[in-house]
């Protein structure tokens, strides 16, 4: 291999190599937050395997993106260390680096493409399986005692222990059948269904139109003392999964959401080559020699997000069967290769 074909190569990857560790933590304490915002008693391990399912299902996103910065920031250092200058003067022009730079794209974009096509979606069905188990209306182990804790159906909790950890007193508070409920309870034990049993204690039911409506104050509120109550939790969801979640295997061309699915999943491979190939226009050359090494990563982040972004367009396009299904493909492609030629050619052709 030509001694500048190698150092490119090299070059890409060790940008692409710096930029990913960035985007998959930003990605990571963004997605962990929202985890723990909407999990509520979730425990943290719960949380952790969810965090692990998401960022794989990310996955693709998150090395397009770092494939695109690494080969721009690869031609922005180039140029500002006047390397370019270099291989400008013995002969090599922009094309002779073109081969070099896809043959970097190349193995991410097959990375990309196997992720897209089946582990990104797996990762999405195991995650919406395991967030249904823990949706479980007052699962075991989502009761946490000594704090107040928020159940996956809106429900609040309070375990009192004593200094033996032993449980003395259980507070419960739920919507039910159109109905409050709250519940006292003097001690819990896991049900092998899933739930839980609730000893000796009482039972509140309060009407909803106790709160709505002041003339209805008078509505009975039932009272019920108990020797074990049994939670259980509601059953888990049995209808079918949405498109984007279900196997290669089982999507076809025939139906609209199935072909739409089908083509965005075509269409992140080929957006991490195209985003690999803009990576000269991204990196252009500024009238200012040494304007920074952070304007390419700039660029490719936001080409990424319009690239992106059109490839969302494209895909609900063809799932209302808007636009054709070839038209999905080559469409957000050509218009993400409109906009890196807007980008750059103006500096390219100040040179």
């Amino acid at each position: 291999m030509l001694i500048y074909r190698r150092a490119h190569i090299v070059s890409c990857a060790r940008h692409a190599g710096a930029v990913l560790p960035i985007v998959v933590g930003v990605g990571a304490l963004v997605f962990f937050s929202r985890i723990l915002a909407e999990s509520g008693g979730v425990p943290p391990a719960a949380a952790f395997k969810l965090l692990g399912l998401t960022l794989l299902r990310y996955a693709p996103q998150f090395l397009i993106v770092a494939l695109a910065a690494g080969a721009a920031l690869a031609f922005a250092r180039a140029f500002n260390e006047m390397e370019m200058n270099a291989w400008f003067a013995l002969g090599l022009g922009l094309r002779h680096f073109m081969l070099p730079t896809l043959c970097f794209a190349l193995p991410v974009a097959l990375a990309v493409g196997a992720l897209s096509i089946d582990g990104a979606p797996w990762a999405a069905r195991t995650g919406d399986d395991f967030r249904a188990a823990l949706a479980r209306a007052f699962a075991p182990e989502n009761l946490r005692p000594g704090v107040f804790g928020r159940a996956r159906d809106g429900g609040a909790y309070f375990i009192q222990t004593d200094n033996n950890n032993q449980i003395q007193s259980v507070f419960l508070a739920r919507r039910q059948g159109g109905r409050h409920e709250i519940i006292l309870s003097g001690g819990i034990q896991r049900a092998k269904n899933g739930g839980i049993h609730l000893k000796s204690g009482r039972l509140y039911r309060v009407p909803d139109a106790l709160n709505s409506n002041a003339e209805n104050i008078s509505a009975p509120i039932d009272r019920m003392a108990f020797d074990q109550l049994e939670i259980v939790p509601p059953p888990s969801e049995q209808e079918e999964r949405r498109v984007r979640a279900r196997p290669w295997k089982n999507l076809q061309w025939g139906d609209p959401d199935a072909r739409a699915e089908i083509i965005w999943r075509i269409n992140m491979p080929l957006a991490a080559l195209l985003l690999a190939f803009f990576a000269p226009l991204l990196a252009r050359p500024r009238p200012q020699g040494r304007a920074g090494r952070g304007h390419g990563f700039v660029a490719a982040l936001l080409l990424f997000a319009l690239h992106l972004n059109l490839l969302y367009f494209a895909r609900d396009a063809v799932a209302d069967e808007t636009i054709p299904g070839w038209a999905g493909i080559f469409l957000p492609h050509m218009l993400a290769g409109a906009a890196a030629a807007g980008l750059g050619l103006p500096g390219l052709l100040r040179r």
